[in-house]
C-alpha cells in the first residue's frame, strides 16, 4: 500500500505509539502524531509515490470442526500464492471453497472435493448423531504430550464438571488437545465454558464459579504460582504435569484430590488406551511419567496418595538424551504450517481410536438432495445402506 493508506490503517486502529522510522522524510521532518493530522495531504505529499507492504492473514471461521480440511485448504492457498503463476486471483479460490463446496448432511453422504490441483482430493464427511462425533483432527497431540494416566485424570475432572486450564507455550497444541478431550466424553457433551485459546485480556474467566475448559500460555504458570484461583486444575502440556491445586472449603483451603472413578472400569480403560496410544508418548526430560502436584507445586504427589490408575512411573530408557530431546523437537515443529510427517507426526490422523466396525460405519452414506452443478470439482459419494 502507499504511505497514505498505511497511515489510514494506523488511524483506524487508534495507534498512539511511535511511528516507524521510515515515515520520517529526508529532512528529518516527522509526520504529525495526531491521527487527524496524519490524514492530511500535506503530511504525506512528499511520500505519495512510495509503496510499502504489509503481511496478509487469512482466517477460516466456521461452526463445524473440520480442522484437517481447513488446514489442507490453507496450505493449498499458500502454495498457489507463493508459486507466482496462478491464472486467477487468490480471492477466486477462496470464493470457490466458501460458496461452491456443499456441506454434507449428517450421515447421508460425503463430499469429495478436488482442492485446486489435480489429484489433491479432500473428503468432507459428518457422522450421524447416534454415532461417534466428528473427529477431523489428529489425536496425536493429546497422546504425545500427556501420559495415559494424566489423560484419565483430566478426563475425570471434566466428567465431574470441573474447571480445567490447559497450558502450553505452543498455542497450536491447545485446540487439538482440548477437542480430543471433549471427544472422549462421548456420548456426553460438554456444557460448560469452552475457550481453546484464552487471550490474556480474559483471564478473569479463571475466577468464574462455572465449569470450564480453556487454553492458556504456559507463562501463566510461572507468573502466577502464588495467586492461582482455587478449584482449577492446570495441565502443563509441555512437561506432562497436572497441577491439581487447592480446593476452597470456605474457611480453609485443602489440596485437591484425584477424581474418584470406578476402579475396575478405569483400569480396563487404562490398559486399552495404553495398548493403542502409549507408544505415541514423548518422554520428558526428567524421565518421569504421569507427574502430578496437589496444593503447592514444589513437590510431586507421592504414589501412596494416588489412586491405583494414577500411579507415577519412571521410564528406564529415558536417560537417552536423544529420547528427551525428541519431545522438544516435535513440539517445536507443531507451530509450523508445513512439517516433516516422518519426524513430526503431530498432524497425522490417529485411526487407532476407531475399531474396524466403527470405521466401516462412519463411511456409510445415504441418498442426498445436494446439487453440485456449481462446482465440477466436487463429487458427492452416495451409497445405499
Amino acid at each position: 500500500t502507499r504511505s497514505s493508506q498505511f497511515l489510514n490503517l494506523l488511524s483506524d486502529s487508534e495507534y498512539k505509539g511511535k511511528l516507524p522510522s521510515w515515515l520520517v522524510d529526508e529532512n528529518d521532518e516527522r509526520i504529525p502524531s495526531d491521527p487527524k493530522e496524519r490524514m492530511s495531504e500535506q503530511a504525506v505529499s512528499k511520500k505519495n509515490d512510495e509503496e510499502y507492504y504489509l503481511p496478509k492473514c487469512l482466517v477460516v471461521v466456521s461452526h463445524y470442526a473440520f480442522f484437517d480440511v481447513f488446514r489442507k485448504f490453507l496450505q493449498q492457498l499458500y502454495r498457489i500464492y507463493t508459486c507466482g503463476v496462478s491464472p486467477l486471483p487468490l480471492e477466486r479460490f477462496i470464493a470457490n471453497f466458501v460458496n461452491d463446496v456443499p456441506l454434507p448432511p449428517e450421515g447421508r453422504s460425503k463430499v469429495q472435493w478436488e482442492c485446486f490441483t489435480r489429484g489433491f482430493m479432500i473428503e468432507i464427511f459428518r457422522p450421524p448423531p447416534n454415532q461417534l462425533p466428528l473427529v477431523n483432527f489428529s489425536f496425536h497431540p493429546l497422546f504425545n504430550t500427556l501420559s495415559v494416566t494424566n489423560i484419565l485424570v483430566v478426563w475425570g475432572c471434566l466428567l465431574k464438571e470441573g474447571r480445567v486450564a490447559l497450558c502450553s507455550k505452543y498455542h497450536s497444541l491447545l485446540t487439538p488437545v482440548a477437542e480430543a478431550l471433549l471427544c472422549l466424553l462421548f456420548p456426553l457433551e460438554w456444557q460448560g465454558i469452552y475457550i481453546p485459546v484464552l487471550p490474556s485480556s480474559m483471564l478473569d474467566v479463571l475466577d468464574a464459579p462455572l465449569p470450564f475448559l480453556v487454553g492458556l500460555d504456559s507463562m501463566y504458570l510461572k507468573n502466577s504460582m502464588e495467586h492461582r484461583p482455587a478449584n482449577v486444575v492446570f495441565v502443563d502440556l509441555d512437561e506432562d504435569i497436572v497441577h491439581l491445586g487447592w480446593h476452597d472449603c470456605g474457611m480453609q483451603w485443602k489440596p485437591n484430590r484425584i477424581p474418584d472413578l470406578p476402579d475396575r472400569a478405569i483400569m480396563e480403560l487404562k490398559v486399552r488406551l495404553e495398548e493403542l496410544g502409549d507408544h505415541l508418548y514423548l518422554v520428558p526430560t526428567c524421565g518421569i511419567k504421569a507427574r502430578m502436584t496437589s496444593g503447592d507445586d514444589d513437590t510431586l504427589l507421592d504414589n501412596a496418595n494416588r489412586e491405583p490408575f494414577a500411579q507415577m512411573t519412571r521410564l528406564h530408557n529415558a536417560r537417552n538424551r536423544e529420547d528427551t530431546c525428541h519431545r522438544s523437537f516435535i513440539l517445536c515443529n507443531a507451530e509450523r504450517a508445513f512439517v516433516d510427517e516422518e519426524n513430526c507426526p503431530l498432524l497425522e490422523p490417529a485411526d487407532f481410536l476407531l475399531s474396524g466396525k466403527e470405521a466401516v460405519t462412519r463411511q456409510r452414506s445415504y441418498n442426498s438432495p445436494i446439487s453440485t452443478k456449481r462446482n465440477p470439482n466436487v463429487i458427492v459419494s452416495l451409497k445405499r445402506k
